[in-house]
């Protein structure tokens, strides 16, 4: 059933905003335990555009140029660079800050399609906890390598997608179709 009102008006209902906390604890806790399992290629890369080689060659083969997959580096480099701390610091502090991020958008995202507040939590604990994947446990577990920079991409993709559609049915838009 739809809430009356805007889409995507109200707070951050508790159960969410506890669960994004449990996400940013959880991926402190991850991180202090073990490094990301691809930082071998990623330290490096994260080193060049530290010193300004850009758009970054393979620190492996110097005479090629990467063609893409340095969106997180370039990210952790940008955030290093304006706080001054180290890439391995920086690394640390914007994988726990994306994670609950994720969940954020993802209730909003859920939220403003179905217009309802129980459908978002619901997408949104499924999404955060209940998707099995492998060893993974959903969206807080994982976070090596580049997934909360390709993850949180996808769900604001979402929410801005909902967002169009919405739009678009409201001012009948789509009778051309």
């Amino acid at each position: 059933r739809r809430d009356p009102g805007s889409e995507d008006a109200g707070p951050l209902p508790g159960p969410v905003l506890l669960l994004a906390l449990a996400s940013f604890l959880y991926a402190i806790l991850l991180q202090s335990q073990e490094m990301d399992d691809d930082y071998w290629i990623h330290a490096p890369i994260q080193g060049l555009l530290r010193r300004g080689d850009f758009p970054p060659h393979n620190p492996f083969f110097p005479n090629l140029e990467l063609n893409g997959h340095y969106g997180r580096d370039l990210l952790i480099v940008i955030w290093s660079r304006l706080t001054g701390l180290t890439t391995f610091t920086t690394q640390f502090w914007v994988t726990a800050v994306l994670q609950p991020l994720q969940i954020i958008v993802t209730y909003f995202a859920v939220r403003r399609a179905s217009g309802s507040r129980a459908s978002g939590l619901g997408a949104t604990f499924f999404l955060a906890i209940g998707v099995q994947v492998a060893s993974r446990a959903g969206l807080w577990d994982t976070l090596q390598n580049n997934n909360p920079v390709a993850q949180l991409y996808l769900l604001l993709v979402l929410y801005l997608l909902v967002g169009c559609w919405s739009r678009l049915s409201q001012d009948m838009a789509w009778m051309w179709v």
